[in-house]
């Protein structure tokens, strides 16, 4: 988990801002974009949603880091895609 802290915020009015790595993750070597995989980061979207200091939501984190791996990267899209409509549904 990354904790952000925002160096120009007064203290007293400062808080900690989570980005939050989602549970579950695609397969860099043998990538796959599965519903069972969305299923397991809307739940972790939706325990946390009740907190204000969700800043962001990780998708795909150090999934395509390096040229073997790009493949991946085609996933990770879809991955985003899907939970930002799913999101979107959910939340707006």
């Amino acid at each position: 988990m990354s904790i952000y802290f925002c160096p120009r915020c007064d203290v007293a009015n400062s808080s900690i801002d989570l980005s939050l790595p989602l549970n579950g993750s695609i397969d860099r070597t043998s990538p796959a974009w599965t519903t069972n995989l969305l299923d397991l980061y809307i739940g972790t979207i939706e325990v946390f949603s009740k907190y204000d200091n969700v800043l962001a939501y990780n998708v795909g984190n150090e999934v395509a880091n390096s040229n073997l791996t790009t493949v991946a990267a085609a996933f990770v899209k879809a991955a985003a895609r899907d939970v930002k409509g799913m999101y979107s549904r959910l939340f707006s």
